[in-house]
């Protein structure tokens, strides 16, 4: 088995050979292999974690909701949701016992579900209905390995979302309107979690985080526009304006 002291992932998808691939490297060299061909492929975000052992979790929608895991050697493939317009914008996150939790897009019906792998088989449920399609969401897992979910809802103004699982119902937060100056046809709605497991949310161009018991907005920088090319500078970006205000400005004093 091949071990991946220092890896890093693209998925890659090229329309005119319909290939999707991933790419890892560890130390010394790169090992590229190609999970799925010969169909069209109708993507968009694709969602990939690492376990606690370091093994490879991959979601992707295609017309499906697909399901990989890498053991270190082989994926293992599933589909996991087969309704037809399924799975975009698929984010993915594994808990301390090793089980997926994968939220998605339904196109068919404009819902949010999640699927969640229990033993042999896949729960899945619906998070929240009538959400905005071209806003992609994101699930994050915190240390009880409860969700948290970030994403968008239309109206009159387009909503920026967070819902997070509180015992068997989900606990909803509108937390103000999502703002457009970049024109990239898909956003997302990025989440991540502090150390004390406290929110951080950027959808579009519009900031929030939770403090003290309330809802704070911040500035996301204007400037930055979102490409398929600079996405994953993007999330880095978001991530570490968390950790700033977490450790220079939420708690000082």
């Amino acid at each position: 088995m091949k071990k991946l002291n220092l890896y890093t992932v693209t998925i890659v998808v090229s329309f005119l050979m319909c290939q999707l691939s991933v790419a890892l490297a560890d130390d010394a060299s790169w090992e590229h292999t190609t999970l799925r061909q010969g169909r069209t492929l109708e993507m968009t975000a694709r969602g990939l974690c690492a376990d606690q052992l370091g093994h490879l979790h991959l979601a992707y929608g295609e017309s499906d909701l697909f399901y990989g895991y890498y053991d270190g050697s082989t994926w293992n493939m599933q589909c996991v949701d087969d309704m037809s317009a399924i799975g975009q914008g698929a984010s993915i996150q594994v808990d301390s016992s090793g089980n997926p939790w994968i939220c998605y897009l339904d196109h068919r019906t404009a819902t949010l579900k999640l699927a969640r792998k229990q033993g042999t088989g896949w729960d899945i449920s619906i998070i929240d209905e009538q959400v905005l399609l071209t806003v992609t969401p994101t699930i994050k897992l915190d240390t009880n390995d409860l969700p948290h979910v970030s994403y968008a809802k239309p109206g009159d103004t387009d909503r920026v979302m967070y819902a997070k699982l509180s015992g068997a119902a989900w606990e909803f937060h509108d937390l103000g309107e999502l703002a457009w100056k970049s024109y990239y046809p898909i956003h997302h709605c990025r989440l991540v979690l502090n150390s004390n497991q406290e929110p951080y949310i950027q959808c579009g161009d519009s900031g929030f985080y939770f403090l003290d018991g309330h809802w704070q907005s911040y500035p996301f920088p204007g400037n930055v526009f979102v490409t398929s090319e600079n996405r994953a500078l993007h999330s880095l970006v978001v991530e570490t304006y968390a950790i700033y205000r977490h450790q220079n400005v939420v708690r000082s004093g």
